[in-house]
């Protein structure tokens, strides 16, 4: 019988996930062969250069949220291509009701944007008094963030989020795979408002740092992650 790990590995799928496990065996050192049904890699994650304009066709950042991503990006010598998200570029526009509406950038701008009712606004502060909870199964990140903070916060705030990060339907989204640091804090705290800023005041005693993780993309665009994951296979 041959031995389980000189067993070669068929990958379905050049997407980012595909691209992801395979280099992960390749590394691992097992034999690996990627089958890609289209006639590029990556997926959605596909960017284009028009005219001087970079156009990304799917995501458009990612968030540098852990050490592991970090490493791989390293690994893959995407270091230097880096362009982090600058202060300049915090002022963000929704469509609500057909017109542009700019999105809330702290809490005091929030309480006063139209982007939201009043109702919302409620719901959202109502957030912070929600107990622990242990859910038996995993749930969809609609459903997750619904539960926590309304509808509304779902039609306007994580839509636009996760179309820009993972070019995705947060229907259709894992809220335990996709965000585990806020399916966490639900379990520990209940709220995640109050679980994110008792995490904040821990990183700052830490001295760590107390803001979100930065978000990122590359010089070419964030088609560059997954051509270097190719790049990188055997």
């Amino acid at each position: 019988m041959s031995n389980p790990s000189s067993l070669p590995y068929a990958v379905v799928g050049g997407g980012i996930t595909g691209l992801a496990a395979a280099h992960t065996l390749a590394r691992a050192g097992h034999p690996v062969r990627l089958f890609e049904a289209g006639p590029v890699l990556g997926g959605p994650l596909q960017s284009e250069l028009t005219d001087g304009w970079l156009i990304e066709s799917g995501p458009n950042s990612i968030q540098e949220s852990s050490s592991e991503l970090s490493d791989l990006l390293t690994e893959l010598g995407l270091d230097a291509e880096k362009v982090t998200a600058q202060p300049e570029a915090k002022n963000r526009y929704i469509l609500r009701g057909g017109r542009p509406v700019a999105a809330p950038a702290s809490p005091p701008a929030l309480l006063s944007s139209k982007l939201f009712s009043w109702r919302a606004k409620v719901r959202l502060l109502a957030e912070i008094t929600q107990r622990p909870r242990q859910r038996p199964t995993d749930v969809s990140l609609a459903t997750f963030i619904r539960d926590h903070f309304g509808a509304e916060l779902v039609d306007y705030g994580l839509n636009p989020f996760v179309a820009g990060i993972y070019a995705g339907d947060p229907e259709r989204l894992t809220a335990r795979q996709a965000f585990p640091s806020v399916w966490a804090l639900e379990r520990e705290h209940g709220s995640i408002i109050r679980g994110q800023i008792k995490a904040a005041k821990a990183r700052r005693a830490a001295g760590g740092r107390a803001g979100p993780p930065p978000i990122i993309t590359f010089r070419a665009g964030l088609a560059r992650l997954p051509a270097a994951l190719a790049a990188a296979l055997p």
